[in-house]
């Protein structure tokens, strides 16, 4: 009887343990599983599930682009090394002086360009999109929002807003007017007018967090009460993507939280609030249930020689990685209160940060 050859039998993926076959996809590249998204739905689902947790760092000039390029650090392998990414696109070259990481979302950073001109960009497969200009005419008071890729029909959404009457202030506008929204849909890749909003007079940051298919902005409420006493609060304004509404939801009222100096986030899966004091940066983790309340405070202690820490994302070890004065990246153990710093790049320039999980969704033909 002859022996069988079971060297020539054929392989086929159902035949790999599955979680041999997720070791095996964590030593594959980024760009390697870009052409294996054809095998199949649940092939294309599993290494979705597998991809890396990434922090990205964009020069804020043409000539530190030239001469440092981009930084990618992983937050889950402690920060030990520094990747850099030299962009294949010529966009970069020719916005880089103006460009500004506005939103990211399911691997896809939106960056504003100037005035009126957005970019998508997935850092995984170097692509990038110049999405077209908006019918408002308002160039001024104008927040946006990175909204959710949905892999169930294929497609993601941008949030642009606008009021006629304003006044800009750096990361915050003042607002006293009707809200107008427009959304962007890849797809169709147009923008679509809904329906206005009202607001009384306030404050809101231009950069909205997303979380669960919801946009959220933070927004301070000033009143004068008949005893003409000034009194502010702080609001969470919410867009849920799906249905296109807003709502609002007030935040516990806390003496310390000043918008100035507060800035909303999601860490460690959850929306927060950090506010900037003299020595540290105060976490305050929000709950959604009938009505927000805080749930848990972590404190980070700024770095000695720093003058600000923005909090970028919590590793799985619950370390707390942070951009300090946008030169250094810091990480801060809470566990051990201590603290070590990694030069991102020349300790000279500065950075924009950006939070990520490589994607494998095209900005390519389909989109086009």
């Amino acid at each position: 009887m002859e022996a069988k050859n079971v060297c020539n039998a054929p392989l086929s993926l159902q035949s790999i343990p599955k979680e041999m076959l997720k070791e095996i996809l964590l030593l594959i590249p980024v760009k390697c599983l870009l052409n294996l998204r054809c095998v199949n739905k649940s092939f294309c689902s599993l290494v979705n599930t597998h991809l890396k947790r990434q922090i990205l760092f964009l020069p804020c000039s043409k000539e530190q682009l030239a001469d440092n390029g981009m930084r990618i650090i992983s937050p889950d392998a402690g920060c030990g090394s520094v990747e850099k990414l030299v962009p294949k696109t010529s966009f970069f070259n020719e916005f880089i002086d103006s460009a500004k990481i506005y939103g990211y979302c399911n691997g896809l950073v939106c960056l504003i360009l100037d005035m009126d001109r957005l970019g998508l960009w997935n850092p995984s497969s170097n692509e990038f999109k110049i999405l077209p200009r908006t019918g408002n005419p308002f160039h001024g008071g104008v927040f946006y929002g990175m909204g959710n890729y949905d892999s169930h029909i294929d497609d993601y959404k941008l949030v642009r807003a606008a009021a006629s009457r304003f006044k800009d202030d750096g990361e915050l506008v003042y607002i006293d007017s009707p809200i107008k929204f427009e959304v962007f849909t890849g797809r169709s890749n147009s923008w679509r007018r809904i329906e206005d909003i009202g607001t009384t007079q306030c404050y809101l940051q231009k950069q909205a967090v997303h979380l669960c298919g919801s946009l959220y902005w933070l927004k301070q409420i000033t009143t004068l009460d008949d005893a003409y006493v000034l009194s502010q609060c702080l609001v969470i304004l919410c867009f849920d993507l799906a249905d296109e509404k807003v709502r609002e939801v007030r935040l516990p009222n806390e003496e310390f939280l000043i918008l100035a100096w507060s800035r909303l986030g999601v860490l460690g899966g959850r929306l927060c609030v950090c506010s900037y004091e003299e020595t540290d940066v105060k976490i305050r983790m929000i709950d959604f249930n009938e009505k927000a309340s805080w749930s848990k405070v972590i404190s980070v202690i700024k770095p000695t020689g720093s003058s600000f820490a923005i909090p970028i994302c919590i590793s799985r070890k619950w370390e707390v990685i942070t951009l300090a004065d946008g030169r250094d990246l810091v990480i801060y153990d809470s566990h051990g209160n201590s603290y070590r710093k990694i030069a991102v790049g020349d300790g000279q320039n500065l950075y924009n940060a950006a939070f990520y999980v490589e994607s494998l969704v095209r900005l390519g033909p389909r989109l086009s």
